[in-house]
Protein backbone atom coordinates (compact mmCIF):
# COMPACT_ATOMS: atom_id res chain seq x y z
CA UNK A 1 0.00 0.00 0.00
CA UNK A 2 3.06 2.67 1.12
CA UNK A 3 4.81 1.50 -1.73
CA UNK A 4 2.22 2.05 -4.03
CA UNK A 5 1.39 5.79 -2.72
CA UNK A 6 5.22 6.36 -2.78
CA UNK A 7 4.87 5.43 -6.31
CA UNK A 8 2.01 7.36 -7.61
CA UNK A 9 3.37 10.59 -5.62
CA UNK A 10 6.95 9.84 -8.13
CA UNK A 11 4.95 9.60 -11.37
CA UNK A 12 2.78 12.80 -10.15
CA UNK A 13 6.28 14.46 -9.24
CA UNK A 14 7.81 13.50 -12.89
CA UNK A 15 4.11 14.53 -14.89
CA UNK A 16 4.72 18.01 -13.48
CA UNK A 17 8.34 18.39 -14.01
CA UNK A 18 7.55 17.67 -17.61
CA UNK A 19 4.54 20.05 -17.68
CA UNK A 20 7.38 22.65 -16.05
CA UNK A 21 10.38 21.72 -18.75
CA UNK A 22 7.50 21.90 -21.46
CA UNK A 23 6.02 25.17 -20.31
CA UNK A 24 9.62 26.90 -20.17
CA UNK A 25 10.54 25.77 -23.58
CA UNK A 26 7.82 26.94 -24.85
CA UNK A 27 8.43 30.65 -23.13
CA UNK A 28 12.09 30.36 -24.20
CA UNK A 29 10.86 29.75 -27.39
CA UNK A 30 8.53 32.25 -27.08
CA UNK A 31 11.09 35.40 -25.99
CA UNK A 32 13.34 34.23 -28.85
CA UNK A 33 10.68 34.94 -31.43
CA UNK A 34 9.79 38.02 -29.75
CA UNK A 35 13.65 38.67 -29.82
CA UNK A 36 13.90 37.93 -33.20
CA UNK A 37 10.60 40.58 -34.33
CA UNK A 38 12.25 43.58 -32.19
CA UNK A 39 15.32 42.88 -34.15
CA UNK A 40 13.86 42.81 -37.89
CA UNK A 41 12.22 46.08 -36.74
CA UNK A 42 15.06 47.22 -35.40
CA UNK A 43 16.89 46.76 -38.66
CA UNK A 44 13.83 47.99 -40.96
CA UNK A 45 14.23 51.08 -38.85
CA UNK A 46 17.59 51.70 -39.99
CA UNK A 47 17.72 50.84 -43.45
CA UNK A 48 17.90 54.03 -44.73
CA UNK A 49 20.83 55.24 -41.92
CA UNK A 50 24.15 55.92 -42.54
CA UNK A 51 26.69 56.59 -40.15
CA UNK A 52 29.50 59.12 -40.52
CA UNK A 53 32.74 59.07 -38.88
CA UNK A 54 36.05 61.14 -38.51
CA UNK A 55 34.22 64.48 -39.27
CA UNK A 56 34.24 67.24 -37.35
CA UNK A 57 30.55 69.27 -37.17
CA UNK A 58 30.20 72.49 -36.84
CA UNK A 59 26.74 73.21 -34.60
CA UNK A 60 23.71 74.46 -36.03
CA UNK A 61 21.18 72.33 -38.67
CA UNK A 62 22.70 68.31 -38.45
CA UNK A 63 20.62 67.74 -41.50
CA UNK A 64 22.09 70.62 -43.72
CA UNK A 65 25.62 69.94 -42.69
CA UNK A 66 24.81 66.04 -43.82
CA UNK A 67 23.62 67.76 -46.81
CA UNK A 68 26.78 69.58 -47.63
CA UNK A 69 29.21 67.27 -46.05
CA UNK A 70 28.18 64.79 -49.09
CA UNK A 71 27.82 67.23 -51.95
CA UNK A 72 31.26 69.02 -51.22
CA UNK A 73 32.94 65.59 -50.68
CA UNK A 74 31.59 63.00 -52.62
CA UNK A 75 29.87 65.29 -55.24
CA UNK A 76 26.51 63.72 -54.65
CA UNK A 77 23.08 65.94 -54.09
CA UNK A 78 20.89 64.17 -51.76
CA UNK A 79 17.97 64.84 -49.39
CA UNK A 80 18.35 64.45 -45.48
CA UNK A 81 15.18 63.43 -42.92
CA UNK A 82 17.02 63.41 -40.19
CA UNK A 83 20.52 63.72 -38.49
CA UNK A 84 22.03 63.61 -34.45
CA UNK A 85 25.21 63.88 -33.75
CA UNK A 86 26.79 61.52 -31.15
CA UNK A 87 29.47 62.83 -29.09
CA UNK A 88 32.86 60.36 -28.44
CA UNK A 89 34.85 61.58 -25.67
CA UNK A 90 35.65 65.31 -25.99
CA UNK A 91 36.74 66.08 -29.74
CA UNK A 92 35.49 62.98 -32.53
CA UNK A 93 31.71 63.18 -33.53
CA UNK A 94 29.59 60.50 -34.91
CA UNK A 95 26.91 61.40 -37.28
CA UNK A 96 23.47 59.54 -37.89
CA UNK A 97 21.55 60.57 -40.59
CA UNK A 98 18.42 59.33 -42.30
CA UNK A 99 18.12 59.34 -45.82
CA UNK A 100 15.08 60.37 -47.43
CA UNK A 101 15.03 57.22 -49.72
CA UNK A 102 17.11 53.73 -50.06
CA UNK A 103 18.30 54.64 -53.32
CA UNK A 104 20.03 57.51 -52.09
CA UNK A 105 21.66 56.03 -49.29
CA UNK A 106 23.07 52.91 -52.08
CA UNK A 107 24.25 56.25 -53.97
CA UNK A 108 26.62 57.46 -51.16
CA UNK A 109 27.72 54.31 -50.16
CA UNK A 110 28.67 53.66 -53.73
CA UNK A 111 30.19 56.71 -53.47
CA UNK A 112 32.21 56.58 -50.36
CA UNK A 113 35.68 55.41 -51.69
CA UNK A 114 36.50 59.51 -52.73
CA UNK A 115 36.52 60.29 -49.43
CA UNK A 116 39.46 61.24 -47.94
CA UNK A 117 41.73 58.66 -45.03
CA UNK A 118 40.02 58.71 -41.53
CA UNK A 119 36.81 59.49 -42.55
CA UNK A 120 34.15 56.50 -42.82
CA UNK A 121 31.10 56.22 -44.11
CA UNK A 122 29.22 52.78 -43.01
CA UNK A 123 25.20 51.46 -42.62
CA UNK A 124 23.87 52.10 -39.16
CA UNK A 125 23.47 48.41 -37.64
CA UNK A 126 21.77 46.79 -34.81
CA UNK A 127 24.24 46.14 -31.39
CA UNK A 128 23.53 42.72 -32.68
CA UNK A 129 24.63 42.84 -36.11
CA UNK A 130 27.69 44.74 -34.66
CA UNK A 131 28.40 42.21 -32.40
CA UNK A 132 28.14 39.64 -35.49
CA UNK A 133 30.44 41.81 -37.61
CA UNK A 134 33.00 42.14 -34.88
CA UNK A 135 33.47 38.27 -34.40
CA UNK A 136 33.81 37.92 -38.34
CA UNK A 137 36.48 40.98 -38.48
CA UNK A 138 38.26 38.48 -35.54
CA UNK A 139 38.24 35.48 -37.53
CA UNK A 140 39.33 37.49 -40.51
CA UNK A 141 42.29 38.89 -38.55
CA UNK A 142 42.99 35.18 -37.69
CA UNK A 143 42.95 34.02 -41.35
CA UNK A 144 45.00 36.78 -42.97
CA UNK A 145 47.73 36.19 -39.98
CA UNK A 146 47.75 32.48 -42.12
CA UNK A 147 48.43 33.94 -44.89
CA UNK A 148 44.92 33.67 -46.01
CA UNK A 149 43.17 36.14 -48.67
CA UNK A 150 40.02 37.14 -47.03
CA UNK A 151 37.32 39.47 -47.78
CA UNK A 152 34.26 41.19 -45.57
CA UNK A 153 30.85 41.19 -45.89
CA UNK A 154 27.90 41.72 -44.21
CA UNK A 155 27.42 38.75 -41.90
CA UNK A 156 29.93 36.81 -44.55
CA UNK A 157 33.78 36.10 -45.49
CA UNK A 158 35.80 35.21 -48.01
CA UNK A 159 38.26 33.12 -47.36
CA UNK A 160 40.19 31.91 -50.49
CA UNK A 161 37.31 31.17 -53.23
CA UNK A 162 35.08 29.28 -50.10
CA UNK A 163 31.97 32.19 -48.62
CA UNK A 164 31.11 31.65 -45.20
CA UNK A 165 27.97 32.71 -44.19
CA UNK A 166 26.55 33.72 -40.30
CA UNK A 167 23.67 31.20 -39.19
CA UNK A 168 21.42 32.58 -37.02
CA UNK A 169 20.62 29.10 -35.38
CA UNK A 170 24.41 28.06 -34.54
CA UNK A 171 25.71 31.75 -34.07
CA UNK A 172 28.86 31.41 -35.89
CA UNK A 173 30.22 31.26 -39.29
CA UNK A 174 29.15 28.43 -41.59
CA UNK A 175 30.66 27.26 -44.94
CA UNK A 176 28.32 27.74 -47.64
CA UNK A 177 27.32 24.81 -49.87
CA UNK A 178 28.03 25.10 -53.37
CA UNK A 179 24.75 24.36 -56.33
CA UNK A 180 24.95 20.45 -56.56
CA UNK A 181 28.12 19.77 -53.36
CA UNK A 182 27.55 17.37 -50.51
CA UNK A 183 28.47 18.05 -47.47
Amino acid sequence: MRKEKEEREREEREREKEQWERGKKELVDRIRRLEEEREREEREKRRNNIVIKGVEWKEGNKEEAVKEFVRDKMGIETEVEKAHAIRVGDRTTIMVASMKSREEKIKIMKGKSKLAKGVYIVDNLTKKEREIQQQIRREAIIRREKGENVRIGYRKLKVGDRWYRWNEKKERLSEERRRGEEK
